[in-house]
């Protein structure tokens, strides 16, 4: 549980049959949030809520991250698919990856993605793919973002990451934020990334 949550925290989409937002909206406290039937556990990092379910959540995702600070309120949902199994050179996740890319960028248009693994990295070989993203030394994502897409009013981007929690399974993390995510920022004390 930990890891999935760690990895989460780092990374990030949904299944594009369903609401952009999973049933919530930008700016929403942590008050409207649990009306709406949410249970919201509270994490180690600031305004970090876990949730299992959302009201429009995809029944594959093992869970959700929200970040909600006070003033700006809910700013980015991060969800992840259940772990399922994958050959060493990651067949079973490459072709998922793409799967999931193809139906957003029907959705939202064309995505930017990025496959790169480190170059001095052990695990270069074709044969060690999930152990490269499971050292975390190789990136498999996808990203759309507000200038270039067909995102929604409230959404400034929205990533799409292969991950493996371990040597035999990956899964894939979804990620939204949205237009105020800046703003939660500097409530946290991050700072501004305006025009960066």
């Amino acid at each position: 549980m930990k890891k999935f949550l760690f990895i989460l925290l780092l990374f990030g989409l949904i299944s594009p049959s369903l609401a952009d937002q999973f049933g919530l909206e930008m700016g929403e406290s942590i008050k409207s949030i649990r009306r709406k039937g949410v249970f919201l556990q509270k994490m180690e990092l600031p305004e970090q809520y876990y949730a299992k379910r959302l009201p429009e959540g995809n029944p594959d995702f093992e869970g959700y991250i929200l970040e909600i600070t006070p003033k700006a309120g809910l700013c980015k949902i991060v969800g992840m698919k259940k772990p399922f199994p994958s050959n060493s050179s990651g067949v079973q996740i490459i072709s998922m990856f793409n799967i999931f890319e193809k139906q957003l960028s029907k959705k939202y248009g064309e995505s930017k993605i990025y496959n790169a693994i480190l170059p001095d990295s052990d695990y270069l070989a074709p044969k060690d793919f999930i152990k490269s993203l499971n050292v975390q030394d190789r990136v498999l994502s996808a990203s759309w973002v507000k200038e270039n897409n067909q995102l929604g009013k409230d959404m400034d981007n929205i990533m799409l990451r292969a991950i493996a929690p371990d040597e035999k399974t990956a899964s894939l993390v979804f990620l939204y934020s949205f237009n105020n995510w800046n703003e939660c920022q500097q409530e946290l004390g991050i700072g501004s990334f305006k025009g960066l």
